[in-house]
């Protein structure tokens, strides 16, 4: 399964069109003023929609109770719905070593790991099952100057259910969302764009996508 997410408006609010093997499926669209607005995903049939909402992160998360419960820091917590009811969670996570990666809770049993990576410039997320540490999916990304806008390219095992590739479909706008809110301006005014790096090396395996997708990317 490959899904690929292209931005169709800059600036700010922006929006995406989705693909699912090149066949439309849902549009998606950001906030206007912060990260932290509501965010959403709508479907071009069945009336499936999805939407995020921030939350307050969980009191532990204070210092002194994480340091001394040698706990990881968890923000940006969002909460997923599905046709208005609970469906996932969302979290950036920092651990000890300032090792980074995002937590993604199906609220079923089964957890999802993703680590962002920026290697020579190129940008990729390694997506890994939380229950037997395997590698499921990888992200492409890049951004277009010209029309400021962001491409993702998704590709997933073909095992993955729908409700699951729906599932890191959604991620990847909530990644934006956080990612990339102040990029076209950056861009707009000649300014570096910082992308958020990872220290976890050994989630990187450069051979995994031309391994399940011999056909090329």
């Amino acid at each position: 399964m490959v899904v690929q997410i292209t931005q169709t408006l800059g600036g700010k609010p922006r929006a995406f069109d989705i693909f699912y093997n090149r066949i439309p499926k849902y549009l998606a669209k950001l906030g206007n003023l912060s990260p932290l607005e509501t965010f959403w995903m709508k479907g071009n049939s069945k009336g499936i929609s999805f939407s995020g909402e921030y939350s307050i992160p969980p009191i532990l998360n204070v210092a002194p109770l994480r340091w001394f419960l040698k706990r990881p820091r968890c923000y940006r917590n969002c909460f997923i719905k599905k046709n208005s009811h609970n469906h996932a969670t969302f979290c950036a996570m920092e651990e000890s070593g300032g090792r980074r990666s995002y937590l993604i809770d199906d609220l079923k049993g089964q957890k999802y790991r993703a680590y962002h990576f920026n290697t020579d410039g190129n940008e990729s997320i390694s997506l890994f099952s939380e229950q037997d540490n395997r590698q499921i999916g990888c992200v492409l990304t890049s951004f277009n100057v010209k029309f400021t806008g962001c491409v993702y390219s998704i590709y997933l095992l073909d095992e993955l259910p729908r409700e699951l590739v729906d599932l890191l479909t959604m991620f990847v706008i909530y990644f934006n969302n956080w990612n990339n809110f102040d990029s076209v301006k950056e861009a707009k005014e000649g300014t570096p764009i910082k992308k958020e790096t990872n220290s976890c090396p050994e989630k990187y395996d450069p051979d995994w996508l031309p391994a399940n997708f011999p056909d090329g990317v």
